[in-house]
């Protein structure tokens, strides 16, 4: 039996990455700090890391792909392709909410509050585990 495949997708700050999930190993990651060059770059990251990976589109079993918060241009480009590529490639598609992501990759510190600065001067508070999803502050200086 074979592990599922996922195409993960992260626009919503000014890293553009894209890495590839079997089970829960990361076995390949394309990634760089290229504020404003998503639209450009999502679609070559895509194609160079499944042709360096030999996958082909009906291996991968769902595209997962952040929902946010972050920069709203980032995120439409990101949320675009993963629609397209879902849709031609008839995927899922699974939602991945910023925080949570990045919770998760300090979960062995157990956080459970998130601050995240988002570029238009607001600032994103997430209580992980409570009732609080997002609340979220406009700053007036910084």
């Amino acid at each position: 039996m074979s592990r599922l495949m996922f195409l993960a997708i992260e626009t919503s700050s000014a890293i553009c990455s894209v890495a590839v999930l079997e089970g829960n190993k990361c076995i390949g990651i394309k990634e760089s700090n290229s504020p404003m060059m998503h639209a450009e770059i999502l679609p070559i990251y895509v194609k160079e890391i499944m042709q360096n990976l030999n996958i082909k589109p009906d291996m991968i079993n769902a595209v997962a792909v952040s929902i946010g918060p972050g920069s709203f241009t980032g995120l439409r480009i990101g949320l675009s392709f993963a629609k397209g590529f879902s849709m031609a490639h008839n995927l899922p598609i699974l939602p991945v909410p910023t925080m949570q992501s990045l919770a998760y990759g300090l979960r062995r510190e157990k956080p459970s509050q998130g601050l995240f600065y988002s570029h238009g001067k607001y600032i994103f508070i997430k209580n992980i585990f409570g009732r609080i999803i997002c609340l979220i502050l406009k700053i007036s200086q910084f």
